[in-house]
């Protein structure tokens, strides 16, 4: 039990380390979800096995939202923009994504909104 804590843990800290090299690099605004007011997304399942949905919250059709999703080594694995404010399903099949944890990045009208994602079998 103490060896898979120390895992998550190392998990949790390279994840931390990569948000604050794209913080650092200007790759993303850092508005808080529990500060905008806006918009946001919620993701589900999550942790995920095949597939997740994105719901939406507060986002207008016509307006374009833009949706990236980044493993943690920074290399974007999906990208989408959409001007439709219905929620969106990602299959990790199709996209090419495999087990392990993923930054959600969703801009609309210049603010973002980062998500954490779990693929697991």
């Amino acid at each position: 039990m103490g060896k898979n804590r120390s895992i998550m843990k190392s998990k949790l800290l390279l994840s931390l380390l990569i948000l604050l090299s794209f913080i650092a690099k200007g790759q993303i605004n850092t508005v808080k979800p529990s500060i905008n007011k806006e918009f946001s997304a919620r993701i589900y399942p999550n942790p995920a096995v095949s597939s997740c949905q994105i719901e939406f919250s507060g986002y207008q059709d016509n307006e374009i939202t833009e949706i990236r999703i980044m493993n943690l080594l920074g290399s974007e694995v999906y990208k989408t923009t959409r001007s439709s404010s219905e929620n969106i399903e990602i299959n990790f099949i199709d996209a090419g994504m495999v087990n392990g944890i993923y930054l959600i990045k969703i801009t609309h009208k210049g603010k973002t909104v980062i998500k954490r994602l779990v693929i697991q079998s």
